[in-house]
């Protein structure tokens, strides 16, 4: 996705830390974009062109929800995602239950 529209992001290589690989190679696959400067280089590409939209024909359907997180997956994932501590992600979570009653 990224590699065809050229941006200029001239340390993007040197962004993320080995094990997970470069700026470029976490969103090859990705259907969201989670570094901004990524975005705004996108957006400077292609402010003031012209495009088609094409839309695929989508079926709604039903389908049962995801199961609730448990404490330690959710931990796991706000670490991974977020870099977000044990203990940060666990007050932040007792924080939506006790004053936002989430």
């Amino acid at each position: 996705m990224l590699a065809g529209l050229r941006l200029n992001l001239p340390d993007a290589a040197e962004r993320l830390e080995a094990a997970r690989g470069t700026l470029w190679e976490e969103h090859r696959f990705a259907t969201r974009l989670w570094h901004r400067e990524i975005a705004d280089a996108i957006q400077q590409k292609c402010e003031g062109k012209t495009g088609i939209v094409e839309l695929d024909e989508k079926k709604p359907s039903v389908s049962a929800p995801p199961p609730l997180y448990d404490l330690t997956s959710l931990q796991r994932d706000a670490n991974s995602r977020f870099g977000f501590s044990a203990k940060n992600t666990l007050g932040l979570a007792q924080a939506l239950y006790e004053r936002h009653k989430c």
